[in-house]
């Protein structure tokens, strides 16, 4: 039901972006660049082989937006709301899809869905509010009615981890702007943690901080804080790593503040957000690893962002500890890790693995047809830094 739910949201984009309303100019759009350009929108990955920017109106402008709002939330989460909201009782089929996507149990399906939404449009709100504030104060654009639809489609782009920019050099313009590039992660951030994750955290501190006396009655789930503890820690050890490997090459020109928040958004991005701050053909070969790695992981479950997603790394990264000192299960946080659960991890792992070769391998068969070998082999690192962006759905 969720694919079909995708597949009917790609191909009702792809005829919207055909029509001539879609384009600045008027003419049709080629039929695979709006195929192309409505999976990418839907599938919230930013991959797009047009400037939309300068190639769009305003009317395919919008379309992506909604294609990018509907993906990040995915419309089987739309299609429950309207369930819950006419007081219909959903079907069982849906009520298994919903309990898969979101990890959840069945009783608290109808009170995460409402969060969901209710969560999804006032941090979107706030971030085209925040953003529409600065770029007022500074002038960025020539209108109000110009600065208003740049803030909503930058602030849903980044909530939902879509990747789209509305200029040319995407956000390749705000490397110095720090106010600019912390509106545009904190979003990436909370869109890419789990709807799940920050539901948890709102009850957490509603018994915490503002009803301390029923403070037990509380807890964060063992997912939650696996979540919370792998992300900050990917963030940590990305940004020291990308500040050291690249210091002396694509951030030279930095002083250490822009250098350090640079290192910091560029750990963000690649996972699954895809907006360009800084070139990709500007990296080294080892900050590229870094980046791809960030890539494959992505976000978290249940969220809008993609990858293999952080608890899956951060469940066969401790389960691989556990391991090496003579373990033979897995216990985090006085909880028993079931079986099932790493061996679906490992699964999801195994498959994406050899997903992204076999689509490298495919790749770079067709792409080097008729080079020499030194030549060929040149193309191994874009084709494969283009597959795992596309599969883990990045969009650098």
């Amino acid at each position: 039901m969720i694919a079909s739910s995708f597949a009917g949201m790609i191909i009702l984009g792809t005829i919207l972006l055909s029509l001539p309303a879609a384009t600045a100019d008027g003419t049709r759009l080629e039929f695979v660049n709006a195929l192309f350009v409505a999976t990418s929108a839907t599938c919230v990955t930013g991959l797009s082989p047009i400037d939309i920017s300068t190639k769009l109106s305003g009317f395919g402008q919008f379309v992506i937006l909604i294609l990018l709002q509907f993906g990040g939330l995915g419309l089987m989460t739309l299609t429950t709301t309207l369930y819950f909201w006419f007081g219909q009782r959903l079907p069982i089929t849906s009520r298994l899809a919903m309990q898969e996507s979101f990890n959840t149990s069945p009783n608290q399906i109808r009170r995460l869905v409402f969060y969901v939404i209710a969560f999804t449009f006032s941090v979107e709100f706030a971030g085209a509010l925040c953003l529409f504030i600065y770029w007022m104060s500074v002038g960025q654009f020539e209108t109000v009615g110009q600065t208003a639809w740049f803030s909503i489609f930058h602030s849903v782009s980044a909530f939902t981890n879509g990747g789209f920019a509305l200029f040319s050099d995407n956000l390749g313009g705000f490397q110095k702007n720090y106010v600019v590039q912390l509106i545009i992660t904190t979003l990436i951030i909370l869109g890419g943690i789990g709807f799940l994750v920050v539901y948890e955290i709102k009850g957490w501190l509603d018994f915490r901080v503002f009803r301390p006396a029923v403070a037990q009655k509380f807890k964060l789930s063992v997912q939650s804080r696996l979540t919370l503890i792998t992300t900050a820690g990917i963030i940590l050890v990305g940004t020291v790593v990308f500040y050291f490997a690249e210091r002396g090459r694509s951030l030279a020109d930095f002083t250490f503040g822009e250098a350090l928040l640079n290192s910091y958004t560029m750990t963000i991005l690649p996972r699954t957000a895809g907006f360009n701050m800084l070139q990709m053909t500007e990296l080294s070969a080892g900050t590229l690893i870094l980046v791809m790695m960030l890539m494959f992981i992505g976000g978290s479950s249940g969220s809008t962002a993609g990858g293999i997603k952080v608890g899956t790394f951060g469940i066969l990264v401790a389960y691989t500890l556990a391991r090496f000192r003579g373990n033979t299960r897995l216990d985090l946080w006085h909880r028993s890790i079931p079986q099932a659960t790493i061996d679906k991890a490992t699964a999801v792992v195994v498959a994406s693995a050899a997903v992204i070769l076999i689509a490298t391998m495919l790749l770079m068969f067709s792409e080097t047809r008729g080079l020499g070998s030194i030549e060929s082999q040149t193309k191994f690192v874009p084709v494969f830094f283009e597959t795992v962006s596309a599969y883990c759905t990045v969009g650098l």
